[in-house]
This record gives C-alpha cells, structure tokens and sequence, in this order.
C-alpha cells in the first residue's frame, strides 16, 4: 500500500520508495529471534518482487520484549498493527513477574489476559489520531475479566470497527 502511494507521485524510483519505507517507516519488536528473520526475509523478497533487485537495508526489526522496556518507548506511531501472545493469567508467571505488569499497567487488573496489555501500550506509543489494528479473541468483548480493559480502550482511543471472525478462524493453524 505504501509502495503505490510513493509511486503515484512519480517522484521516487522503486529502489528509494523500497528503502524509505524499510528503513524509516517500518518498525518490528517481537520476543523470537526466528520471527524477526523470517520477517526480514519475507520483506526482502517482497523488496525484490517491486525492484526486480536485492538490496540492502538498515531494518527497525529488534528482538525485544514489546512489554519491558523497549526500544520504540521513546516512539510514537501513525499505525500499529498487531498479533500479540494470549495467554491466561495462571501461565503469566512462567513468563513475567506480575508485580512488575501490575506496577506498569493499569490493565493488569483481576484475571488479565496478556494480550491486554499489548493493547494498553500499542494505546499509549499511537501518536494522536493514530490507528491500532490487532487480532485477538472475542472474549475482550464479552468476558468480564476484561471490563478494565475495555474501559481503557474507550477512555483513550476511538474505536472505528471491530470485525469478528469467528470461533475457528485459526483452526488450521497448528
């Protein structure tokens, strides 16, 4: 989508566009190191389909912990989109010290869902009129273990759509 919107105006070649939007428009934190690879390879063939050549480019892709203390904190973002981890609160343990969630999240509240603090940071990077677009469950809309989090999504952004897909959109998926 980009790369046709800088091609419409004429002003840049396939290569500027390729690098502009990679190294100044493009930001990546996951946890896996495999999922930041796979990423830049999969963002290097699609660079190589528009430019018929291989290039290369500075990515903003970082093997961090979106909810510690990251590298895009000092950040804000026209876009953030999103597929973040869901996990009940019996296994955050495994993985977070919940007092440290608790002190720095207000969604960290009763039976959370980590994916609801996902949203509450991604809330808080968006510069104003910014746009968050993330895949997660129904149950945010219904399950009363998330009523703070709703409650914060409708204090501090607008909501424009929500689309259900489904109980088993993921079901192949394995």
């Amino acid at each position: 989508m980009l790369f046709e919107l800088y091609s419409k105006t004429g002003k840049y070649t396939p290569e500027s566009i390729c690098k502009y939007i990679i190294e100044d428009n493009l930001y990546g934190i996951d946890i896996d190191s495999e999922s930041i690879q796979m990423c830049k390879y999969l963002l290097t063939i699609k660079m190589f389909k528009k430019t018929g050549r291989l290039f290369s480019f500075k990515y903003n892709l970082f093997i961090r912990d979106f909810l510690k203390q990251s590298l895009v904190d000092d950040y804000s973002f026209n876009l953030i989109i999103g597929n973040p981890p869901y996990f009940e609160n019996r296994n955050i343990n495994k993985y977070y010290d919940k007092n440290f969630l608790k002190i720095n999240y207000t969604t960290a509240v009763g039976r959370f869902d980590i994916y609801s603090l996902f949203i509450e940071k991604s809330i808080l990077l968006l510069q104003e009129k910014g746009i968050l677009s993330f895949v997660v469950p129904g149950n945010l809309l219904s399950n009363n273990n998330f009523s703070g989090t709703r409650k914060y999504i409708l204090d501090n952004s607008n909501i424009s759509n929500i689309i259900n897909l489904g109980e088993d959109i993921f079901q192949s998926v394995a």
